[in-house]
């Protein structure tokens, strides 16, 4: 695996270009952390929502309303969300590009550091 930093691309700066042994290509930009994230937003809860097509997180505020939508990655795929929340030290939010839709989409992943899930979980 291969990483290229660019300066800019499908304009958002500080890209990394990601370029996997297998020759596939990715494009994400930087991620911030947990506390950064929810700080931003002002949420206090989050939820999953997750099928055999879809691996959601969403963050609420304390009113409810959903402050933020992010595909799961794959490693916190089927996690419930109080699992999620204890691994809230090791979770990074960013965008990855989709060269199918040229949409950047909102992902969190865990740093290197048909089922529904459970109802919502403050933090």
């Amino acid at each position: 695996m291969t990483r290229e930093n660019l300066s800019k691309f499908q304009g958002v700066a500080n890209v990394t270009k990601v370029t996997s042994d297998n020759g596939a290509v990715s494009y994400l930009t930087q991620s911030s952390t947990f506390a950064d994230e929810t700080n931003r937003l002002a949420a206090c809860k989050l939820n999953t929502v997750e099928n055999e097509k879809k691996h959601v997180l969403f963050l609420f505020n304390n009113a409810d309303a959903e402050v933020g939508r992010y595909y799961l990655g794959k490693k916190l795929q089927g996690k419930t969300p109080a699992q999620l929340v204890e691994m809230k030290h090791c979770l990074c939010f960013f965008k990855s590009f989709n060269p199918n839709t040229n949409e950047w989409v909102p992902c969190v992943g865990e740093s290197k550091g048909d089922n529904l899930a459970s109802s919502a979980v403050s933090f």
